[in-house]
């Protein structure tokens, strides 16, 4: 894949790098990364308990598994910036549903529309753009650097939403990130987002040609994929890191306080961890580059794991050390349920059919976000989190097995 152009030169590139990285900041930071600061407060508002709550949660990540396919396949045959656009519009009108909402079933509605929206406005048409917008070898770092986005949002919003929630109310948290959406990243992504470079030989910046989205084809469509059982495993594999970052953001700042935090630095734990993925994230997209998809993933997974167990550690010591240690982990680790995913799947399938490809495999994020509220039932039986950790470690350990044993490079038959 030639090129005559430095990407330090690909202005719309790098501007589309920016506007994802606010679209995952404020939509899919708050729908995912920030629900957790919500579980206890509007449990205690509606009278309900926390099982009933974290439905929300998985009627959001039901609605993220039906649309992502959808979604992947629309982005290879529509205008991407259309559907982004739309996709963050809806969410910006979900998060005020939740804002007004007089019972949790309100909850269960915005949950589906927010569950729809982050496949049209997130990781799926941000892996698109980005593949079309820089060189192999510079994509994990651009998509690194977009996908900080999440951490980024999570470090700013939990504490952000905490103190919200304290003064205000829950609704008025909500309402800030639906005016954010509609009034800040909406008009960024009509303004900056194209989807491809233009003309047959792509857009002509300083004189050069940016050729990376009319490179060639290569890999297997979709269908053949599907017929592949190596994809099925790593479908499962998937869901397991999947589930296991979810039960950090959904359940992480209820088990703080139980363990005897208060609100506050309990969120601030959870937003230290997020803001290390700043790091973690662009360090995992460039060894991608440099040391390849295998090795770069068999190291976050491994960070996952110990983030995991030290998380657990601190609800039974609370010292600062462990604290550190898992804010360390979990910045390494978790961007293996995002920067490794897209990079996972290229290395795999290549680039013939990736839209559809990739949109299957974010299924897997919906999945594992419906499964974590088996933590909250598992919670609710014998009031303690103890079993669901344990279940949880022995998880990532099978991930790990899959992830290795079957991440393998598609032969790259490049022929038109």
């Amino acid at each position: 894949m030639s090129t005559n152009i430095s990407t330090k030169k690909n202005i719309r590139g790098w501007g589309i790098v920016v506007v994802s990285f606010l679209a995952l900041m404020i939509l899919f930071a708050t729908a995912v990364n920030c629900m957790g600061v919500f579980l206890k407060p509007v449990s205690e508002d509606f009278g309900i308990e926390r099982t009933t709550f974290t439905i929300t949660i998985t009627i959001h990540s039901l609605a993220m598994l039906i649309s992502s396919v959808a979604a992947g396949r629309l982005m290879e045959r529509m205008n991407v910036k259309g559907l982004m656009a739309t996709g963050v519009a809806a969410a910006g009108i979900s998060m005020f549903l939740f804002a007004t909402a007089p019972s949790i079933y309100f909850f269960y509605i915005a949950a589906a529309i927010t569950g729809t929206s982050i496949s049209f406005a997130c990781n799926i048409p941000i892996a698109i753009l980005i593949r079309n917008w820089f060189p192999e070898n510079k994509v994990g770092l651009a998509m690194g650097i977009a996908l900080v986005g999440t951490g980024a949002g999570s470090m700013i919003l939990n504490p952000l939403y905490t103190w919200i929630i304290t003064t205000y109310g829950w609704r008025y948290a909500f309402g800030t990130a639906g005016t954010l959406l509609i009034a800040l990243v909406l008009p960024l992504i009509l303004i900056v987002i194209k989807e491809k470079p233009s003309g047959n030989t792509g857009n002509h910046l300083n004189g050069n040609a940016v050729q990376y989205a009319d490179s060639k084809k290569y890999g297997l469509m979709l269908g053949d994929a599907l017929r592949r059982p190596v994809t099925w495993i790593m479908f499962i594999g998937f869901i397991l890191t999947a589930l296991i970052n979810m039960t950090f953001l959904a359940q992480g700042v209820a088990y703080l306080t139980d363990s005897g935090f208060d609100p506050a630095k309990a969120a601030n734990i959870i937003a230290g961890g997020s803001g290390m993925l700043i790091i973690g994230k662009v360090l995992i997209g460039f060894l991608d580059g440099k040391l390849g998809t295998r090795k770069a993933t068999l190291i976050a997974l491994v960070f996952l794991m110990l983030a995991f167990v030290a998380f657990y550690v601190i609800g039974l010591t609370g010292s600062l050390a462990i604290i550190i240690m898992y804010i360390i982990f979990y910045g390494l680790g978790a961007p293996v349920a995002t920067v490794s995913m897209p990079m996972i799947v290229s290395t795999m399938y290549g680039n013939r059919d990736y839209g559809s490809i990739f949109g299957f495999f974010c299924m897997t994020a919906g999945i594992g976000g419906m499964l974590q509220s088996m933590i909250s039932m598992v919670y609710d039986v014998t009031g303690s989190y103890l079993i669901a950790w344990v279940g949880m470690t022995a998880l990532g350990i099978v991930a790990i097995i899959i992830y290795m044993s079957c991440i393998r490079p598609v032969k790259e038959d490049k022929s038109e």
